[in-house]
């Protein structure tokens, strides 16, 4: 996986862009019964990730692979006490 970012401080407010790349990665066996696919969590600020502000994406696998609901989702999100996103 990898992660580039710039900073576009032309912009108000500044905008953080972030670029993720999933290299050589097999989703042959994904469907929906075995699995929903990867998650990446990044946090600002944070030294653990309980109640954390953090860039939370999934790539989500609904159908079979390759299937064309199968998306890959980025929120800005915080983590609660359980580590969880609200």
């Amino acid at each position: 996986m990898d992660l580039d970012y710039a900073i576009e401080n032309t912009t108000d407010p500044i905008r953080l862009v972030l670029t993720v790349r999933v290299n050589n990665f097999n989703t042959a066996s994904w469907n929906g019964a075995t699995g929903f696919g990867m998650y990446l969590g990044i946090g600002y600020g944070c030294d653990e990730m309980e109640n954390c502000d953090m860039t939370w994406c999934n790539y989500a696998v609904t159908g079979t692979n390759g299937a064309s609901t199968d998306k890959f989702v980025c929120n800005d999100v915080k983590t609660n006490s359980s580590y969880f996103p609200i």
